[in-house]
């Protein structure tokens, strides 16, 4: 019978669970609301000035330079790679340190 009371549920009073509260506000803490203002501000005003001047690309250099090294590897290793040929042993004399 006890099996049978508790999934009925039966000479139980119904449980009662305790929901914790919260105080959440909208407002800005009154001390570093006028930060928050003042960067908001500068930050529109940004906003409005770089809409005004358009997109602008970017004319610099966008890749690094070819170094030597990176040329003799690309020269010697390049067609082994693209081939799938075994290498011949020969390392290049161009790559310091090998």
């Amino acid at each position: 019978m006890s099996i049978l009371s508790s999934l009925l549920k039966l000479g139980q009073g119904a449980p009662t669970q305790q929901i914790p509260t919260a105080v959440q506000t909208t407002e800005i803490a009154k001390e570093v609301a006028p930060f928050i203002k003042d960067i908001l501000g500068k930050s529109q005003a940004l906003y409005k000035q770089r809409m005004a001047e358009g997109f602008v690309p970017f004319e610099g250099q966008t890749l690094a330079d070819v170094t030597a090294n990176f040329s003799c590897g690309v020269s010697t290793l390049g067609p082994t790679i693209v081939s799938k040929s075994s290498s011949n042993g020969v390392l290049p004399n161009c790559i310091p340190g090998l």
